[in-house]
């Protein structure tokens, strides 16, 4: 695929997105039934795409445990503020931690890959192990 072919689709991605979304926010306004019955289908729709079994399960758990959590919100304000407090929770307990554990392998690769790389020095050039 070419550049300009790729731009093309993107184009017309983002255009079949806006009109999506255009359409679910009035019915948002308009008929918040037929909102949510729309809603649901597109998450299954996105739900059934993936291929990897054990990922859909977990996706919908944690879509089902979100949309639990936001139905005792109350309030659209206490909406907002749980998911704030759900991004950050998730942020703080997942990505640093995951964030942290990747940059120690890095870390311990690149000590590994140093010391192979002065392993290799050294028998390349004999002199230098006198």
């Amino acid at each position: 695929m070419d550049q300009k072919q790729w731009e093309e689709e993107t184009e017309q991605r983002k255009e079949e997105y806006l009109k999506r979304h255009a359409r679910m926010a009035k019915l948002f306004v308009e008929d918040r039934l037929a909102f949510e019955r729309e809603r649901k289908h597109l998450l299954d729709e996105f739900f059934n795409g993936i291929e990897d079994e054990d990922m859909r399960g977990r996706l919908r758990a944690l879509q089902a445990s979100f949309e639990k959590r936001m139905k005792n919100a109350g309030s659209a304000h206490n909406r907002f503020v749980l998911a704030q407090t759900f991004f950050w929770d998730h942020f703080h307990n997942v990505w640093q931690p995951g964030l942290a554990r990747m940059n120690d392998q890095m870390k311990s690769f690149a000590a590994k890959a140093a010391l192979i790389n002065d392993h290799f020095k050294s028998t390349q050039n004999p002199s230098q192990n006198r």
